[in-house]
């Protein structure tokens, strides 16, 4: 029997030598950008305080030789990966990879109601807490640095909400309503912990906002909507898949931009304190040139996202270096389990789209028939 999948022709040669290609421009983001592990997560508040009232490096204050070459490296990526997209806008890498990736879209709710479930479910009796506070010993808003014990007030009522959260996440209940309480948790979180919250808000609103859109997906308890809400999970409903990732790939850049703004540039002394407590490798490098050089990787990686360049390649680097940091920090498998669920539709999805067509049926488990224009989605050809 002939097996034409396992033929190197020409075209999937040139393929393959645009992956390496790619792989090339990316690699700095492998290891680099893995390092926006929280730093509060892994420094006690002494230990922050401590290490936040020291001076900033020189190379954060002043331009120098190696600081301005690592702003020229990042740049050359930055339009290397700008170039390597339009010139295969046409003809995309791996087309048939990508197509392939694209008819598993509909799994990414349930990767994003997983995630959420482990995320929430832990948040709300505190099994991962923050370094110095004991397993179980109080319940936080999400992340292992805002927590409840800290406010003003009986705020454990936040936890319970929480907990009905997670679980109507995980079993499909309701899940447009879950998301919607989801939301409302993230703007609480904002009037409860200020700032804090600003650098989570992005992550869970991408999930959240992902979920109002596309749903439950497979895998969910099928009930009745209520009359008073039909109306909006319908228009919700007939919005397509691209919108909803268009929105997702936008509040993760934010968030991530953020993140390396906030806690890299303005605040590098808290890196450097994680390198120096945990021992962490810098591949042979200063410890305040490796920060400078996370601090550019994280703020290329939210730029490609928010641009809407190379996102599969980049989410495939952001895994397997979050998934190193947390091994190296001892954070736990499921520290970043919201990450992890978020790349799912990055990887599975690609880039979004705005301006993408209204549904006009609805497709479940689409299998693929013929490419029609590699380029664009909405050419191919699935059948239900």
């Amino acid at each position: 029997m002939n097996d034409n999948t396992s033929r190197i022709t020409p075209r999937r040669f040139a393929s393959l030598w645009g992956c390496v290609e790619l792989a090339t421009l990316l690699s700095p983001l492998l290891w680099a950008s893995a390092a926006m592990a929280h730093e509060l997560w892994v420094l006690t508040p002494e230990q922050a305080t401590q290490w936040n009232a020291r001076p900033k490096p020189e190379i954060f204050t002043e331009l120098n030789a190696t600081s301005l070459s690592v702003y020229l490296v990042a740049t050359l990526c930055l339009v290397g990966c700008l170039l390597l997209y339009h010139r295969t806008a046409s003809r995309p890498l791996a087309s048939y990879l990508q197509a392939r990736l694209t008819s598993y879209g509909d799994y990414a709710p349930v990767a994003l109601r997983i995630a959420l479930f482990i995320m929430l479910g832990m948040a709300s009796i505190g099994l991962s807490p923050r370094l110095g506070t004991g397993i179980m010993q109080t319940p936080v808003l999400g992340a292992p640095d805002l927590e409840l014990r800290l406010l003003p007030g009986n705020w454990s009522w936040v936890a319970a909400i929480e907990g009905v959260v997670a679980v109507c996440l995980l079993l499909g209940i309701y899940v447009r309503g879950a998301a919607a309480a989801l939301l409302g948790l993230g703007l609480l979180g904002l009037y409860l912990f200020g700032q804090a919250m600003c650098a989570y808000i992005g992550l869970v609103g991408a999930a959240a906002v992902y979920l109002l859109f596309q749903g439950a997906g497979p895998y969910a308890v099928p009930l009745p909507s209520f009359p008073s809400t039909a109306r909006t999970s319908a228009w919700f409903a007939g919005q397509p898949r691209e919108r909803a990732q268009w929105l997702l790939q936008l509040l993760v850049g934010a968030d991530l931009l953020y993140l390396a703004l906030e806690y890299k540039f303005r605040q590098p002394n808290l890196m450097l304190g994680v390198l120096d407590i945990h021992h962490v490798p810098t591949l042979g490098m200063e410890p305040a040139t490796f920060v400078l050089c996370v601090a550019v990787a994280e703020t290329l990686a939210a730029t490609l996202l928010l641009m809407g360049v190379m996102i599969r390649p980049l989410a495939v680097g952001l895994f397997v270096a979050f998934t190193f940091f947390s091994l190296v920090l001892w954070e736990g498998v499921f520290s970043h389990i919201i990450v992890y669920g978020l790349l799912v539709p990055l990887i599975t999805n690609g880039t979004g789209e705005w301006r993408a067509r209204l549904k006009t049926k609805t497709m479940s488990h689409p299998r693929i028939l013929g490419l029609g224009n590699a380029s664009d989605p909405r050419s191919w050809v699935l059948e239900a």
